[in-house]
Parts: C-alpha cells; structure tokens; sequence
C-alpha cells in the first residue's frame, strides 16, 4: 500500500507484540479447499489451551465463497466459535484468529479481477492509476481483524499477488503445502509473471504489477512458454517443464545462464542480462 504515492503515509502502531510466527499462507489443490480449512482449524486449536474459548474470522472477498459446514466442522473442539462473513462486513470487527478465504487469482479472487461498469467511471472519483489500489486496502483491513494469527489459503496454482508479496515481505510468513508456480513469481516484488505479448525482442514474461514494478525476463529458449526452475535433484540446474536444461545462474535464484559470443571467445551469461551480472566462462552443462 505504501508503495501507493497517493496513499496517505500512516504509521502503524499494533497493540501488542509477539515473538510467535503470526502469518500463515497455505497453498492447497483446487480441490482440497474443504481439507486445508479444516487442517488450518486444527492447527489454531492445537496452539490454544484446552480450556480456553477463542473466536475465528473466517473472511471472503465474496459472500458465496462461504464454506459448506462452516458452523460445525467435523472434530473441532466447542470451545471455537466460528463466524464467516465477507471482508467489507468485517470492518471495526475483531476475531482471536482470521483464516482469509480463496485468495487466489482470477476474476472472482483477491484482487477482484471484475470490470465496473463503465457508466460507473462518469459518477466514480478518479482512479489512482495504481495497481489494485482499493483492493489493497480492503486486503489490509482482512489483514488487521485478527488479534493473534492470520492464516491465508491460496491456490497453489493460481496464487493471489497479495499472497506472493506478503510472501516475499519482511513479516516472517510460514508457508504451509506446496508453493504453487515458483518459475512464475517476481523476483522484484512478489507479483505473478505473466507471459505477454510478442515484442521486438521476442516474447517476455512480465510482472502484472507494471505500474510499480518493471520485473521481466526471457521464457524457455525451446518451448518459449514457460519458464525453468531449480531442479531439486540437481541444484547447480535449471529444468524447465518441457524437458529443457540449463545451468543456474551462479548470482541469481531466477535466471540460468546461456551461450553467448562476445570478443574473446565463447562464454555464458545469465539469461536477465543486463539485470543480473551473473557469467561463466565455461560450464559443464549445456541446454537440451
């Protein structure tokens, strides 16, 4: 939000302080929604007394996101209560844990990805020229309902850039399940990569945050529709999903490097060059 320059400069004072991990973000499988609110359920009541009576937020961006059950989960303790309503109706409300539902990206995710109107833009003030300015600010207030923990379930295919930027911030996020799409994350700020369209440079994947951040870099020199990531089984390697490999970048944890000619000879460089510096003069692993 602070990135905004039209947003107003605040300085957030919290009414307590914790050395406890405090934010969670769960990726989960588009099907196993029910699974990773009942396993996040669980992990709140294991970290509270027996005895003790707490309250949970669970939080939407849209009212038909309620979960089916919600009131009653199957093996949750009595001593939970559980309310869910949307982040709008939440406003100047408290809970002692917040769970933010189906933070995902898409039309109906958060950010909202749904055009107003047009007729809207004769009666609205100006927009900000920012990206998902008032989204962001709807996120903070989802965010600053909870008095004790903040859990955030994602889809580890289709990942909120809210997700992605609160993972990468300095607040010390636990990450929980898989983290989704790796080779399509922002090393800038966070954000989605998206591929774009061709340009004279041929095609780039670029960061969908584009009014704050100029993030992009070059897809798979083969299959050019996907990007390359560290190979767990090997990690001086990047392996892209259509089989291709290359050495990672010596520099950097996003690019590989690739062949070059310059004026003593052959050598390689990282593919985000001029970005990143990262070169070898020889290696023994070439793309295939």
């Amino acid at each position: 939000m602070q990135r905004n320059p039209i947003q107003i400069d605040k300085k957030i004072i919290p009414s307590r302080k914790t050395d406890q991990t405090s934010i969670f973000i769960v990726y989960h499988a588009s099907s196993e929604k029910e699974k990773a609110l009942q396993e996040s359920l669980n992990r709140i009541i294991q970290k509270s007394s027996g005895e003790e009576a707490i309250t949970v937020f669970l939080l939407a961006r849209y009212k038909h996101m309620m979960p089916e059950n919600f009131e009653v989960p199957k093996g949750i303790s009595s001593n939970i209560k559980i309310e869910f309503m949307t982040i709008h109706k939440s406003k100047g409300l408290e809970a002692d844990h917040v769970i933010l539902l189906e933070v995902s990206s898409g039309k109906w995710g958060f950010p909202s990805e749904i055009k107003d109107d047009q007729l809207l833009d004769i009666v609205l003030p100006e927009s900000e020229g920012f990206s998902h300015a008032e989204e962001r600010r709807l996120f903070y207030v989802a965010m600053t309902r909870a008095k004790l923990s903040l859990t955030l379930l994602a889809d580890q295919n289709n990942p909120s850039a809210f997700v992605r930027e609160l993972e990468h911030s300095d607040y010390g996020a636990v990450i929980l399940g898989e983290t989704g799409s790796p080779s399509r994350i922002c090393g800038k700020c966070g954000g989605r990569l998206i591929l774009g369209n061709n340009t004279g440079s041929g095609l780039l994947f670029e960061c969908e945050n584009d009014n704050f951040c100029d993030g992009k870099i070059k897809p798979c020199q083969q299959c050019k529709s996907d990007l390359p990531i560290l190979d767990k089984q090997a990690k001086d390697q990047m392996k892209c999903s259509c089989g291709a490999v290359y050495p990672s970048c010596p520099v950097c944890t996003e690019g590989w490097l690739v062949k070059r000619n310059g004026r003593y000879g052959e050598f390689y460089s990282c593919i985000r060059f001029p970005d990143c510096k990262g070169k070898s003069k020889q290696t023994t692993k070439s793309a295939r």
